[in-house]
């Protein structure tokens, strides 16, 4: 799981860009692993190594932050990590 401060960073650096431009990006776990083992510049250390590292644990994140950005409401995930995905996309929007 990624940490609370850091939920900002993971939205900026490993979902939003597949979100925006997933031909370019990737929408996939792996090529958004890939993505993130070539270019890594900007991105916390502990957020590169989740994403990298975590295997599954990883992978089941990233697929259901993405499903709550397109509006599932029922992704299993902590409300506390609900919450701040849905504050930063709503400051992103702003």
């Amino acid at each position: 799981m990624v940490p609370r401060a850091l939920v900002p960073s993971f939205m900026e650096h490993v979902i939003w860009p597949s979100i925006t431009d997933p031909e370019r990006y990737g929408y996939g776990f792996s090529e958004i692993r890939e993505r993130l083992i070539k270019n890594h510049v900007g991105i916390p250390r502990s957020v590169y190594r989740f994403v990298v590292y975590g295997g599954r644990a990883a992978e089941d994140l990233v697929h259901r932050t993405m499903d709550l950005v397109y509006g599932s409401e029922d992704t299993g995930l902590p409300s506390w990590f609900v919450e701040h995905v849905l504050a930063w996309m709503v400051g992103r929007e702003q």
